[in-house]
């Protein structure tokens, strides 16, 4: 591991026409609130016996009523060791799986793009643990953001999170900027290793997607472009939309996360 010493800092800056408005912002903060709404409807169909395919059919059932207010969408379904980039397919959930339904929206040529893990029926202690952590990990990255800050105080916030217990990073998965289009620059890793760090601009909006499994865990790439754990471990993580402003940085899509406990928020929605 790097000392802070040997660190070269790299402050990534975006150009001028690369930053979006406030009225961009304020699209997509309205996009990203009603894409958490749906994300917890669907979650409320993750129910044992439930096919993928049947959260997909829900989902354009919700979006048939909102015409005026999305334009374009897509959708993942991705179960236990299944990390990112599933399609819904056909496979029935079952109890104790852990589901993360991965959602990307789009109005007027803008994005808002989030996730969220549940625990299908009845729950292990095991699994609950696991989601309590992906939580607890997601809102101290949020947490770490100053305007004119970087993302290496947010790295070793999520570091820090996770010193001493069973979980670690899939340092692979990375942050990224969204707005015109659904992933644009800056990439930001989570990795103390990789010394390329981004500075938190006004103007800027990224997701925040720390993706939490047990040790060992590494990344593997299917030929269809699906990724998964090499060791089969279960993963986890909330996918947050961040915007920087002047006076600090707003989370998107749960305005009131720096008020409110994680236990409570868990015993709203799982």
């Amino acid at each position: 591991m790097l000392k802070p010493s040997d660190r070269i800092l790299l402050l990534l800056q975006l150009k001028e026409n690369d930053l979006l408005t406030s009225t961009e912002i304020q699209i997509i903060s309205d996009l990203s609130l009603y894409l958490h709404d749906c994300l917890l409807i669907l979650g409320k169909g993750i129910l044992p016996g439930v096919r993928g395919t049947e959260l997909q059919r829900q989902l354009e059932q919700l979006l048939i009523k909102k015409k005026s207010r999305i334009h374009g969408a897509s959708f993942d379904i991705n179960v236990n060791h299944r990390v990112c980039h599933g399609p819904p397919n056909d496979s029935k959930f079952r109890n104790n799986d852990i589901v993360t339904l991965d959602l990307v929206f789009e109005k007027d040529g803008l994005f808002a793009d989030s996730a969220w893990t549940f625990i299908c029926g009845d729950r292990s202690p095991e699994n609950e643990a696991l989601l309590q952590k992906a939580w607890d990990v997601s809102r101290r990255a949020y947490c770490s953001i100053r305007t004119g800050g970087n993302s290496l105080e947010m790295k070793k916030s999520v570091h820090k999170e996770l010193t001493g217990t069973v979980y670690e990073l899939l340092e692979e998965a990375c942050g990224h900027g969204i707005g015109k289009s659904m992933h644009e620059p800056p990439d930001f890793s989570y990795s103390l290793f990789n010394n390329n760090d981004i500075q938190w601009n006004p103007g800027m909006v990224l997701t925040i997607e720390p993706v939490i499994a047990y040790r060992g865990a590494k990344l593997i790439c299917s030929k269809e472009k699906e990724y998964y754990t090499d060791n089969k471990s279960p993963s986890a993580y909330f996918e947050h939309m961040v915007a920087i402003n002047e006076n600090g940085p707003q989370c998107l899509n749960i305005p009131q996360i720096k008020d409110q406990g994680s236990i409570d928020i868990f015993s709203e929605i799982i």
